[in-house]
């Protein structure tokens, strides 16, 4: 039986999906440093909802992926949901009961509508980044220096394309790396749902002072539309399936 390239903790065998991947990443990150750039709100977000989110975090990887047939081995897999996601429950509550003690109860609360809008803006594009970064980042830099370089190179990826809205990179480190290593041992995307959702609203909403002032107006329209690219994506995955 011929040994998978990507069980070795640390290895070097580069190769132009490497060099893809780790493009995708920086442009990922230049997209979003972009963001600080401009004043202009209709520039912010061609950057961050278009370029960044639906471009290089989902198309790419999916037409990479899809060329390579490697969905399932970059842990994007469907086989036993209820498996996993109930899983992910068991660790979403753990979350939920650690983050409420280091928030504080009385520090979260829903006072307006737009942080609906926030919240669901958050899950969505929760799933890119589990799709991103956990998966195609992290599956691809595995492949070709090992395991531990994936994990830590995926999760330093995640926090620094924060930089145009939630500069806070060592705390999104160590999160990246949590997430990730959990993604990874399991080998299965589906144990990020609802873990990932549970970390991402409430340190977005009510733990992060970067996002603290965000006015989440009107961002229901980019969850609807980055939404619709996902399920598009996987629509045509499935029609396209060899």
């Amino acid at each position: 039986m011929m040994k998978d390239r990507t069980s070795s903790f640390i290895k070097f065998a580069p190769d132009k999906n490497l060099a893809i991947a780790l493009g995708a990443a920086v442009l990922c990150v230049i997209a979003s440093a972009f963001m600080n750039l401009t004043e202009s709100e209709i520039v912010r977000v061609i950057l961050r909802q278009f370029v960044q989110v639906i471009g290089i975090s989902l198309v790419l990887p999916f037409f990479l992926m899809y060329h390579n047939r490697e969905f399932k081995k970059a842990s994007i897999r469907f086989d036993r949901p209820l498996r996993y996601m109930g899983i992910s429950v068991f660790l979403a509550i753990l979350l939920f009961f650690q983050m409420v003690m280091d928030i504080g109860i009385e520090n979260i609360r829903i006072t307006r509508l737009t942080q609906i809008e926030g919240a669901f803006y958050v899950m969505v594009t929760n799933v890119v980044e589990v799709i991103f970064f956990a998966c195609f980042i992290r599956y691809y830099i595995e492949k070709s220096l090992g395991v531990i370089p994936g994990i830590i190179i995926a999760a330093a990826f995640f926090s620094l394309h924060h930089a145009g809205f939630q500069p806070e990179y060592i705390k999104l480190f160590i999160v990246g790396l949590i997430f990730i290593t959990i993604i990874r041992i399991v080998n299965h995307w589906l144990i990020a749902f609802p873990f990932w959702w549970i970390g991402g609203i409430f340190d977005v909403m009510f733990g992060s002072e970067a996002t603290a002032s965000v006015n989440w107006e009107g961002f229901t329209i980019y969850s609807v539309i980055i939404l619709a690219a996902i399920i598009g994506l996987f629509i045509w995955k499935y029609n396209h399936a060899a």
